[in-house]
């Protein structure tokens, strides 16, 4: 039976399997020095917009991007954080101080979650269900919006992913042009056609 793989733990159930990095999140709070921090109950602040000059002094760019690369490889079993890190990516390149509190804000929350993950059930109907939203212009620096879904196969999830769009455009044409796409893409690359499940978008 396997039990790790590539720092993924895998704990069966009698109903499925349940899918955790808690000791991947561990090894992160240890090297950036955030065990003893104060959890936090989001993966980011809702109050105020991040942006390229923000005024604060400049940050430890290596460490930025090393705890982002570490942040980016569990996302794969925590999509909570997914939008979060993705946000956070864009400021690689000269990332200030406010920028670091917002990675420590994600290190925060997972601090709260350490047995979050993913479960996947044994048996699950061969429904396809799609999210899928937009911040509606949320990047200060143009006016972008940053939109995200998530893909769920009868009650498990199965991709997810959130991008910010390339020019100032509305979303909501685009995610519904983006939803039929990834059905279309789903079917191609699943075989389900054959199938034929029913589809269902939020």
């Amino acid at each position: 039976m396997l039990h790790h793989f590539l720092g993924i733990e895998v704990v069966p159930t009698p109903t499925g399997i349940f899918l955790t990095q808690r000791q991947y999140i561990l090894h992160i709070l240890e090297s950036c020095k955030m065990h003893g921090a104060k959890e936090a109950t989001t993966p980011m602040c809702t109050k105020s917009l991040l942006s390229l000059t923000d005024g604060t002094s400049p940050a430890d760019a290596t460490q930025y991007r090393r705890t982002l690369g570490l942040l980016q490889y569990l996302s794969f079993t925590q999509p909570d954080i997914s939008f979060a890190v993705n946000r956070l990516s864009e400021f690689m390149h000269a990332p200030t101080e406010t920028h670091w509190q917002g990675v420590k804000r994600i290190l925060r929350y997972l601090k709260g979650t350490l047995d979050h993950g993913l479960f996947l059930r044994r048996s699950s109907p061969l429904t396809l269900s799609v999210f899928s939203n937009s911040d509606w212009g949320g990047v200060t620096d143009g006016g972008k919006s940053t939109t995200a879904y998530v893909l769920y196969l009868g009650g498990n999830i199965i991709s997810w992913k959130s991008a910010k769009l390339n020019k100032k455009q509305c979303a909501g044409p685009l995610l519904k042009l983006n939803t039929r796409l990834l059905q279309m893409q789903v079917r191609k690359c699943y075989g389900y056609e054959i199938c034929s499940p029913s589809w269902e978008f939020h």
